[in-house]
């Protein structure tokens, strides 16, 4: 009999020993906080949309029915490397598609009833904003970027624009010309070379109209200013003139789209619009 509740006992602590053992210690150093993120670290497919290259540059939360809404969007491979693309488009639709789009989503998964197509099919090469043109109705619109590089799906996040169908509704300053020139008109003279623009950064007030003479006094260079749909090619020698109104305060890059050597990447600047 008491070989008999010694065996029972043995078995009993193995049992328990083992319950224990399925349950993984703690990571040396780590703590409640450090286990809990990475219990929530995204899916591989999530971590593969969180890498996106495509971006909406500006797009506004409200627009006015049956008005022309202009907006830029932009896209850049992962590496930095000039890429050519056959698709890219701005998709939307009246109702909401929620969620993360990751790289294995095709446009008729991702289920937006219409797209923009301006830049559907073709060749264009990458880095490169684009500009599309819609006339929306009065309700909400549901925008996502998207963009095809190497076989694999690229989306941004969805935006919502609110459209109002009364003036009224816009807000304080909607009456006011988009175009008005409110501020001074300031001209910058600045100069391309291999690989700076000088100068390489552009101080401005908001509502400023702004002109910018620039040259190239050596190669073949660009000036892509995304968020005043700037994108110009400057020939050696040649002088090319672009004029916007500088409407919105903040900084906003600028910087060489036509590859021109081994300093490429580096020829950027800034424009700041302060208020």
């Amino acid at each position: 009999m008491r070989k008999y509740f010694a065996l029972m006992a043995l078995g009993a602590a193995l049992v328990a020993a083992a319950c224990t053992r399925q349950v993984p210690p703690p990571q040396a150093g780590g703590n409640d906080d450090d286990q809990a993120e990475a219990a929530s670290s995204p899916t591989p497919s999530d971590a593969a949309a969180a890498k996106t290259v495509v971006q909406i540059l500006n797009l506004r939360a409200k627009v006015l029915a049956g008005q022309p809404l202009e907006f830029t969007w932009q896209v850049k491979p992962e590496d930095g490397a000039t890429s050519t693309i056959s698709h890219t488009a701005v998709h939307y639709d009246i109702v909401s598609h929620p969620g993360v789009l990751g790289m294995d989503v095709t446009p008729a998964a991702a289920g937006y009833k219409e797209l923009t197509p301006d830049f559907a099919a073709g060749e264009f090469q990458v880095p490169r904003s684009f500009t599309a043109k819609l006339t929306p109705q009065a309700g909400k619109l549901y925008v996502r970027a998207h963009a095809i590089i190497e076989g694999k799906q690229y989306w941004t996040g969805e935006a919502v624009v609110e459209v109002v169908s009364d003036p009224a509704m816009m807000g304080e300053g909607a009456k006011k010309d988009e175009g008005a020139v409110t501020g001074e008109v300031k001209t910058v003279t600045m100069t391309a070379r291999t690989w700076k623009f000088e100068p390489s950064t552009v101080r401005v007030k908001k509502g400023d109209r702004v002109k910018l003479v620039v040259k190239s006094v050596d190669a073949t260079h660009g000036l892509m200013l995304p968020q005043y749909k700037i994108d110009e090619k400057l020939e050696p020698g040649k002088t090319v003139t672009v004029e916007f109104t500088a409407d919105t305060a903040g900084e906003f890059p600028f910087w060489c789209n036509v590859p021109c050597g081994e300093g490429h990447r580096e020829m950027r600047g800034t424009l700041i619009v302060e208020e």
